[in-house]
């Protein structure tokens, strides 16, 4: 995940072509859904209609399951 901390635009490498990607605010509450890889190479996720802050990125798998949980922080 990179940039971070980044401004409105953030891109992710080694996701797989059926993961999806959550943003969670600090206290838990989904602030974006909807996001699905695209390729198995960098996939760039916008961000802009959001507040400067920290977030939770979560990455799923098809089946649900919870592959990774990354801190961002906007700008």
């Amino acid at each position: 995940v990179y940039a971070n901390p980044s401004g409105d635009v953030i891109n992710i490498e080694g996701l797989n072509a059926t993961d999806h990607v959550l943003l969670y605010d600090m206290t838990g509450r989904e602030m974006k859904q909807g996001w699905n890889a695209v390729s198995q190479n960098m996939n760039t996720f916008r961000y802009n209609n959001l507040p400067v802050g920290a977030y939770v990125i979560v990455v799923t798998d098809a089946a649900g399951n919870v592959k990774a949980r990354v801190p961002v922080k906007k700008q």
